[in-house]
């Protein structure tokens, strides 16, 4: 952008340059003081995040909701040693120090793209111990079994890994097919996220 500018103050003077660069800044500073990554208007954020990976950030509070809900499927499901894979909820990595059962970072529903990813796993012996659905992903994309009959990671962690179970938020699929979690104790509370000051 910086290039086309200093080309255009070239070609057609700095008038035509300072015009083309003041509208860039005006409409960056509209789009990012208006709406920033899909939260409200900076000024009407109210809730700061008080643990975990998004520690410290002000945001709306279905977001610290959103946030607590994946700390607690986390940390009450996935073991010390445990291997995890995450379907339409790729931050959800950021959660754990688990080794990352997965052939790429955002799997969501990819339908029978997803199939290179299957064979990935069984080629490298890469099934993860525990597998998070993101239950808002999944009911857009139809439910769960709209989704299984079309995506073959899905279909494989259904097949072998019994029913999931439904956690707020998330599904929860277990290699080892138990459907309680390893720490039956919450990892927060939605009073975890305290009211900006």
């Amino acid at each position: 952008m910086l290039t086309a500018l200093v080309l255009l103050a070239r070609q057609r003077g700095r008038v035509a340059a300072l015009v083309a660069g003041g509208a860039v800044l005006v409409s960056l500073l509209g789009v990012h003081t208006m709406r920033t990554f899909g939260d409200v208007q900076p000024w009407r954020l109210e809730t700061r995040v008080a643990d975990g990976p998004l520690a410290g950030l002000l945001t709306q509070e279905a977001t610290a909701q959103e946030d607590c809900e994946l700390r607690d499927a986390v940390e009450g499901w996935l073991g010390a040693d445990e291997s995890v894979f995450f379907w339409g909820a790729s931050a959800g990595y950021a959660y754990s120090q688990a080794r990352m059962d997965t052939h790429l970072l955002w799997v969501a529903d990819f339908g029978e793209s997803n199939r290179v990813g299957a064979e990935w796993m069984t080629r490298h012996d890469r099934w993860p111990d525990v597998a998070f659905v993101h239950a808002g992903v999944l009911a857009a994309a139809g439910g769960w079994d709209e989704v299984v009959s079309r995506d073959p990671i899905l279909a494989a962690l259904d097949r072998d890994y019994g029913p999931p179970t439904e956690v707020p938020g998330y599904l929860v699929l277990r290699r080892d097919g138990t459907t309680r979690p390893s720490d039956a104790g919450a990892a927060c509370a939605h009073a975890d996220s305290e009211a900006a000051r």
